[in-house]
């Protein structure tokens, strides 16, 4: 019966030793196989961000070889002011670089405000001088209508510049300021690329106001103007009106030169400076001749004191010894 007992005891023991292993294992199996699964989502979500990656790349590389296929990024390339009134005359000049779209393109009215047409037989050309903008390489520009004769027109519908740079996703315009008679009226910190794809034929088309681009409508008016009708009032219309835009460009394959002009100007500067310069040399000269002309008159000057003093103080004492040796004689005298 004692054997029995101990044998049943024996065994009981062997089942929960058995029972806690297999516990065990079990927990170690499971932490094993999420570990495994861990490390396989790991590697695949470094799959997929490495595959996004490559991807983004591929598409960027496939940008720039679209836009290499369309514009010369080490070319150069035109800008010129377009500009619309609308007060009464609705006078014009968009500077689209293409005859498709510009009648004027290629012609000797491609740089001449107008109202009318020659078609209507009301054709009117007004006085102003366009200004245009050379495009050679990543820099800041500036397209400008200056002079310009708007015949009282005050109201403005259309302002932009016109490019002859194909449509690409490459070249980017940025830092847009436009300025009218010498004050800012508008700035963009992203040139708004003009959206209409018919306007688009001859090149790409930045816009400051467009009064049927709603979008662009409302950037302008966030911006304090006032659009009244189908435009803002930024005229003065007295025959003498200045504009200006003033943009960067970036995504060339090279850089604008610096002008020339400026090196003329620290050159000039230089000049000046260097002439200045030799002016206060000769005046110091001048002055150090003055000096070393003056210098024997006072050398003349003090030795003429020296002599002075010196007869002063010999003279008194023999003075006194005359008038001792007159006493003295005169005491003999009388004796």
């Amino acid at each position: 019966m004692r054997k029995i007992k101990h044998i049943l005891k024996v065994f009981s023991i062997m089942m929960i030793v058995t029972i806690i292993s297999t516990q065990v294992l079990t927990v170690n199996a499971a932490e094993v196989e999420d570990a495994q699964a861990g490390e396989d989502a790991g590697v695949e979500a470094e799959d997929i961000e490495s595959g996004e990656v490559a991807a983004a790349e591929q598409e960027d590389a496939e940008g720039e070889d679209e836009a290499a296929e369309t514009v010369d990024l080490n070319g150069t390339y035109n800008a010129t002011l377009g500009i619309q009134t609308c007060t009464n005359l609705w006078i014009y000049r968009f500077g689209y670089y293409s005859a498709d779209i510009n009648d004027t393109y290629g012609t000797d009215r491609f740089a001449v405000l107008t109202s009318g047409s020659e078609s209507s037989g009301n054709l009117v050309e007004y006085a102003g001088t366009f200004n245009d903008a050379v495009i050679q390489g990543n820099g800041t520009y500036t397209v400008s209508l200056t002079n310009a004769d708007f015949a009282g027109e005050m109201s403005v519908s259309q302002l932009h510049f016109a490019t002859d740079i194909p449509l690409n996703d490459v070249i980017k315009f940025t830092d847009i300021k436009v300025k009218i008679n010498n004050r800012t009226v508008m700035t963009f910190d992203e040139g708004y690329v003009e959206d209409d794809v018919q306007f688009l034929d001859g090149g790409i088309v930045i816009l400051a106001f467009n009064n049927w681009r709603n979008t662009l409508k409302q950037i302008v008016q966030d911006q304090g103007l006032y659009i009244e009708g189908s435009g803002i009032e930024l005229l003065r219309g007295n025959g003498n009106d200045n504009i200006e835009i003033t943009f960067t460009v970036s995504g060339f394959a090279y850089d604008k030169a610096e002008e020339v002009v400026e090196e003329e100007e620290v050159q000039v500067a230089e000049d000046i400076n260097n002439a200045e310069e030799a002016d206060e040399t000769a005046a110091e000269e001048t002055e150090d001749t003055e000096d070393t002309e003056d210098a024997p008159e006072t050398a003349d000057t003090d030795d003429k004191e020296k002599d002075s003093s010196l007869l002063f103080y010999i003279g008194i004492p023999l003075v006194i010894i005359i008038i001792a040796a007159s006493v003295l004689l005169s005491k003999k005298k009388k004796a």
